[in-house]
């Protein structure tokens, strides 16, 4: 019964593993991201990315005179508020009692291969709670 158990758990395992994922990877070197669309829990906020409004990034094989940026609309929520905010990379914004930066965006801009489209964007926030934050 025991061996039984252990090969139906392992087909359904295996079984489970190439079902294809629809669901973009949440990994991004190592730190946790989001694509358009998924939710980004930072702390007592979860932020949603909903479009990609500008991305001026110098590419990494390239010298430029500015480094450029990435400009984000954002649905931000808090204890069943939302606001919808623009996020412009490595800027901190004020944002129900804290502040919230588009620290990471990838992939890499490079000269030789643009970036497919919005879909192959991924993100990732910093939330910091003010010091006299109470959350609701």
């Amino acid at each position: 019964m025991l061996i039984r158990t252990a090969l139906l758990c392992a087909a359904a395992f295996t079984a489970a593993g190439c079902v294809t994922s629809t669901v973009p990877s949440r990994d991004c070197d190592g730190t946790e991201c989001v694509a358009l669309d998924e939710e980004f829990g930072a702390g007592s906020v979860t932020i949603t990315p909903v479009e990609v409004l500008e991305d001026s990034r110098c590419p990494i094989n390239a010298r430029c005179v500015w480094a450029g940026q990435v400009r984000i609309r954002a649905q931000v929520e808090r204890g069943g508020q939302e606001t919808l905010v623009e996020l412009t990379s490595g800027e901190a914004m004020p944002v129900y009692s804290g502040s919230l930066t588009l620290s990471q965006v990838w992939p890499a801009v490079t000269t030789q291969e643009p970036i497919s489209g919005p879909e192959a964007y991924r993100f990732h926030f910093t939330w910091t709670p003010h010091m006299l934050d109470v959350p609701q």
